[in-house]
């Protein structure tokens, strides 16, 4: 088993920080360049009966030179969510080993076990010369410690994806982040005619992150947002009311009674309750009565006035959602249903509502190699987390080259290849990943893919630029109207399911 791999406290030496936020040049190690997408290391342990040896473990202790790079690993290392912590930790330590670059140096921090608290960790952070900080976990951890890495130079990569706390320079994620999974499925989905949009959303952190990723995305594709309707998480009444809100279905509800009362109302004109009805109007109160038999269960009547509806939740609430919005006549056969990487779930993709769900996925294919090594190596799985770090090591160990840590790399605009995907960080703090598009084949609890995660940003870039080319050549598909007067004239002639192709006023 890996044990503490490096101390950096016995290590002495004056550790230069280049800083990348006075100079817009970005400099890279020899054999990089900004100009092409870095592929890193791939996981490999050379290991004895999958553990790995002493020898091995000895090798990393001295840095070959005075040039090493030092990075301060910051984890919950006791805790509650220690788990995740010695998970990432595990991670770090494989990474290490399959870079074999002998002048990486790892120090890791207990971020719940420091009587100075977040802010002190870091101060000491940054007094022992960290080159580079893999952490914290949690987003309010790392927006406490943003400003020391502003301070001095020194860049963050956090596992947070709370956005609003990852908000500026030298901060940048190592996670997925949700408003780049919906620009991406608006992107998708208004370049191929879905151009109204309806929302349903949680409340709590993720809301003013969705909320602003929505307006962002429908107005950068020239689509429409119908509503953005905002529902309490695990509370079955607000989810009612936000799918309500969604569908128009008060409006909907007052276009059934008018209709149910104009029956009611041409059934008493015509006697039709009475003993005996007359002859010439026999015809027409049968009539009457099958229509009435025909309207007597339906709650709302007339089509939604959008192409497709967009739904995020945990797996508990998309299943009541996809329930509720069937109730309310939200289904797939009408509108198109749209979603995140929380859709790759069989508890979700088998939900009758969510068939032929449109839906942006990770492209993790390249994670198995690790997963299987970690395994190997520890007897276990790894966190879902744990290949983020794998990553973030990696970047650190390709800049790190020559006696010096190359950290203007972090900015190349090609960024890197990994085990999590494409990804790269720019100046502001903004970090950029591809996703895949899939579609949710109905009730077999899988999906196919419609649009593959670009390979490099330049070709993200083609596709983002002709999909907004699409959305600002392509006209909103054309919603009939009627007035509810139209349809009360037409009752008899026309279907219940022909009047269901009209937004009725």
């Amino acid at each position: 088993m890996i044990k503490k791999i490096l101390q950096v406290s016995l290590l002495i030496g004056l550790i230069t920080n280049t800083s990348f936020a006075s100079s817009g040049k970005i400099e890279m190690p020899s054999g990089l360049s900004e100009n092409q997408v870095v592929n890193l290391k791939r996981p490999s342990v050379k290991s004895t009966q999958g553990r790995l040896t002493n020898t091995q473990i000895q090798q990393y202790t001295k840095p070959e030179s005075n040039g090493f790079t030092r990075i301060a690993v910051m984890l919950p290392l006791t805790g509650k969510s220690a788990n995740t912590g010695l998970s990432l930790k595990k991670a770090a330590e494989i990474a290490l080993f399959s870079t074999n670059n002998k002048n990486l140096i790892l120090q890791f921090y207990d971020t719940n076990n420091s009587p100075t608290g977040i802010y002190g960790l870091g101060k000491t952070v940054i007094s022992e010369r960290a080159d580079v900080i893999v952490g914290p976990l949690f987003g309010s951890d790392t927006k406490e410690i943003s400003s020391l890495a502003r301070s001095y130079d020194t860049p963050i990569l956090s596992f947070s994806n709370d956005e609003i706390a990852l908000d500026g320079s030298y901060v940048y994620s190592m996670n997925y982040l949700l408003s780049q999974e919906i620009d991406r499925i608006i992107g998708f989905a208004v370049s191929n005619g879905k151009k109204r949009i309806a929302f349903i959303i949680p409340d709590g952190d993720y809301e003013k992150i969705m909320s602003d990723a929505i307006k962002k995305a429908t107005s950068k594709y020239n689509g429409e947002i119908h509503t953005i309707a905002v529902y309490k998480k695990g509370d079955q009444g607000s989810i009612v009311e936000a799918v309500k809100k969604a569908s128009d279905y008060e409006k909907r509800n007052k276009v059934a009674n008018k209709v149910k009362d104009a029956l009611k109302k041409q059934q008493t004109a015509l006697q039709c309750d009475s003993d005996k009805v007359a002859d010439d109007v026999k015809s027409d109160c049968e009539n009457m009565a099958q229509l009435s038999k025909t309207f007597e269960s339906v709650k709302a009547i007339g089509r939604m006035p959008f192409d497709a509806i967009f739904v995020y939740g945990d797996t508990k609430d998309m299943v009541s959602l996809g329930s509720y919005l069937m109730y309310y006549d939200v289904n797939p056969n009408s509108v198109k249903f749209l979603g995140t990487s929380n859709f790759d779930n069989r508890a979700i993709m088998t939900e009758r509502a969510y068939a032929n769900a449109w839906f942006t996925a990770k492209n993790t294919s390249n994670s198995q190699s690790f997963e299987y090594e970690y395994r190997n190596v520890f007897g276990e799985n790894p966190s879902k987390l744990a290949m983020f770090m794998f990553d973030a090591i990696s970047v650190i160990s390709a800049l790190s080259k020559d006696g010096k840590f190359y950290s203007s790399g972090l900015n190349s605009p090609s960024g890197f290849f990994g085990i999590s995907g494409l990804f790269k960080f720019t100046r502001d703090g903004e970090t950029y990943r591809s996703f895949d598009v899939k579609q949710i084949v109905p009730y077999q609890g899988y999906a196919r893919t419609l649009s593959s995660a670009e390979k490099s940003f330049e070709e993200m870039d083609r596709n983002m630029q002709a999909n907004i080319a699409k959305g600002q050549s392509t006209e909103a598909s054309i919603i009939e109207a009627v007035d509810v007067n139209w349809v009360i004239e037409n009752l008899g002639v026309i279907k219940l399911s022909d009047i269901n192709k009209y937004v009725i006023e």
